[in-house]
C-alpha cells in the first residue's frame, strides 16, 4: 500500500506569502485612501462651486482661509484679497480642527492678529444690490470673549459689521444704530453666524446654524448699493480683537432667503467638527 506525504509550507515560504499579502493590502488601502481624498476634494469643490454659482454670482467677497499661511485669498473673483497682520511671521492656518481634514481655518489670538484690505480707489456694492448678507463660521474659546468678526468702512462710516460677545450678537448696516440680538454662543464649538438686510427695511435678521435667533431694529443712513467701501477688516476693529477660530467668511450683495442660509450651514457642517454637536 502506497502512502502519500503532504508537504507543508516552509517558514521562508510563509514569510514570502505574508509579505505579498501585506504589499497587496497596502496597495488596496492606498487606492481607497486616494479615492476617499478625491471624494473629499470633490465635495469641497462642489461647495465652493455652489457658492460661486448660486450665491457667488452676487458675492462681494468670499474668504475660505485655505492657504498654508499669510494672506487670505478672495474666491469671489472680485480680487479683494486680505493682507494678514502681523506680516511676519506669516499668520498660520489651522487644519487639524476640520472634521474631514479638508481645507483649513485661521486661529486669531485676540490681541495682534487680523486681516485687512485697503481699497483704492474705493468700490461700491453693485447698483442692482437688493441688500446684503454676511456669513462666517466661528469657534470661540471655551470662554467666549467679545470681538469684531467683520468690518468694512470708508473714511467716515461703516457699511456692514459683525460683533459678538458671550451674551449677544451685534450686526451693523449703514451706520446703524446697531441693536443687539440676545444669544449665547457656545464655546469650543463651531457655529455659523449669518445676518441679512434688505434695502429699505428697518430690520436685520440674525441666524445661528441656519436658524433665526432674533432680529435687530436698524435705522440705516444709506442703501448698501450707494455706499463706497475703502477698507475691509476681519478679526478686529478699534482694538476689539476676535479670539478663536474663523472660517468661510462671505459677504453677498443680496438678502438671502432663509432656505439659502440653511443651505450654507448644511453645506459647511460636514467640514466643521463638533458643529451643533450638543
Amino acid at each position: 500500500m502506497k502512502t502519500s506525504k503532504q508537504k507543508g509550507f516552509t517558514l521562508i515560504e510563509l514569510l514570502v506569502v505574508i509579505s505579498i499579502i501585506g504589499l497587496l493590502s497596502s496597495i488596496v488601502l492606498a487606492s481607497v485612501s486616494t479615492a476617499r481624498d478625491k471624494g473629499r476634494i470633490a465635495a469641497g469643490q462642489k461647495f465652493s462651486g455652489y457658492n460661486a454659482r448660486a450665491l457667488g454670482a452676487d458675492a462681494f467677497g468670499v474668504w475660505n482661509f485655505d492657504e498654508p499661511s499669510g494672506d487670505a485669498l478672495d474666491t469671489s473673483g472680485n480680487g479683494l484679497n486680505l493682507t494678514a497682520f502681523p506680516v511676519s511671521p506669516p499668520l498660520p492656518r489651522e487644519s487639524s480642527d476640520k472634521a474631514v481634514k479638508k481645507g483649513s481655518s485661521v486661529s486669531l489670538n485676540g490681541s495682534t492678529q487680523y486681516f485687512n484690505k485697503a481699497i483704492a480707489p474705493s468700490i461700491s456694492f453693485p447698483t442692482q444690490s437688493s441688500g446684503m448678507t454676511v456669513s462666517v463660521w466661528v469657534k470661540p474659546p471655551a470662554t467666549v470673549l467679545p470681538g469684531w468678526l467683520f468690518m468694512t468702512n470708508n473714511a467716515s462710516s461703516r457699511l456692514f459689521s459683525l460683533y459678538i460677545s458671550s451674551t449677544y450678537i451685534q450686526p451693523g448696516v449703514c451706520d446703524g444704530p446697531f441693536g443687539n440680538v440676545t444669544y449665547s454662543l457656545r464655546g469650543d464649538v463651531w457655529q455659523n453666524i449669518a445676518y441679512t438686510y434688505t434695502n429699505g427695511s428697518a430690520i436685520v435678521t440674525v441666524y445661528v446654524d441656519g436658524k433665526v435667533v432674533g432680529t435687530s431694529a436698524v435705522s440705516p443712513t444709506c442703501t448698501v448699493s450707494a455706499r463706497a467701501v475703502n477698507q475691509i477688516t476681519v478679526g478686529t476693529y478699534g482694538g476689539g480683537f476676535f479670539t478663536g477660530l474663523l472660517d468661510e467668511a462671505a459677504v453677498y450683495t443680496q438678502s438671502l432667503q432663509a432656505s439659502e442660509i440653511e443651505r450654507i450651514y448644511a453645506q459647511g457642517l460636514p467640514t466643521h467638527s463638533l458643529a451643533n454637536a450638543q
